[in-house]
C-alpha cells in the first residue's frame, strides 16, 4: 500500500492496532526501547548507547 494514499479509515486502523503496544512499552519500559513489526516477527529491542552526528546537505 502507498503510504501516501492512505485512507482516513486506514489511519484510524494503523493507529487503532498501533495503541496497544504503544501503552504497553509506555507502561513497561523506557523512551529508549521499541517494537519492530515485520512481516513474520515481532521484536522488542532497546538502544543502550547513541551519538548522534550531523547529516550532511
Amino acid at each position: 500500500m502507498d503510504k501516501t494514499k492512505w485512507s482516513e479509515r486506514d489511519l484510524e486502523e494503523f493507529e487503532e492496532l498501533c495503541r496497544p503496544l504503544v501503552e504497553y512499552l509506555q507502561k513497561k519500559y523506557h523512551p529508549h526501547a521499541w517494537i519492530i513489526i515485520e512481516w513474520d516477527r515481532a521484536t522488542l529491542t532497546e538502544d543502550v548507547r547513541g551519538v548522534p552526528f550531523q547529516v550532511p546537505d
